[in-house]
């Protein structure tokens, strides 16, 4: 019964984010995604449990299922740093810190700033940190006063998500 009743949380979860980002998706033209972070993985990372594409002419795909590394993605950040500072260095003990180009955060202490940063302004960014050319904002989604649950996240290259935007497209 735990197991089910849980299915039907997420269904309804993914259910109304759908309607949230095809609303936003509208408004931005770029692609949105919403996900958790999957802790049955030997290295903690989001997993992909809904998206919509963006209607700009050149968007990102992601598939339900999808696996995004924490460290280098705007799910991530957004998750971690908005969940209890004791709970992050548990994860961080998880992280081996996958670099995928110059950009990527490298060090454990170097990512902790970051999260104390996405802390301080309310939402958290990914540039060119897992994709090149490719830039992120994402900010935590919590039930009714509950711990953050989920991410809801926009993605698309970085000529149409310029880092002078972030702020605005966050909110």
């Amino acid at each position: 019964v735990g197991n089910r009743a849980r299915m039907r949380e997420q269904e309804e979860l993914i259910r109304v984010a759908t309607v949230v980002m095809n609303d936003l998706e509208k408004e931005l033209g770029q692609t949105l995604g919403f996900g958790v972070i999957d802790d049955t993985s030997p290295e903690l990372v989001v997993e992909v449990l809904a998206s919509v594409e963006g209607g700009s002419g050149f968007c990102f795909h992601m598939n339900p299922g999808l696996r995004l590394p924490i460290h280098a993605s705007a799910p991530g950040k957004a998750l971690l740093a908005f969940s209890p500072e004791g709970e992050w260095d548990k994860v961080i003990a998880r992280m081996t810190f996958e670099v995928f180009n110059e950009n990527t955060i490298r060090d454990p202490e170097a990512f902790r700033g970051e999260l104390r940063e996405v802390k301080k302004r309310g939402y958290s960014t990914d540039r060119n940190e897992q994709v090149m050319n490719c830039h992120c904002v994402g900010v935590p989604v919590s039930l009714g006063g509950e711990s953050e649950v989920a991410a809801l996240w926009i993605t698309g290259p970085a000529d149409f998500l310029p880092v002078k935007a972030f702020p605005d497209i966050a909110r």
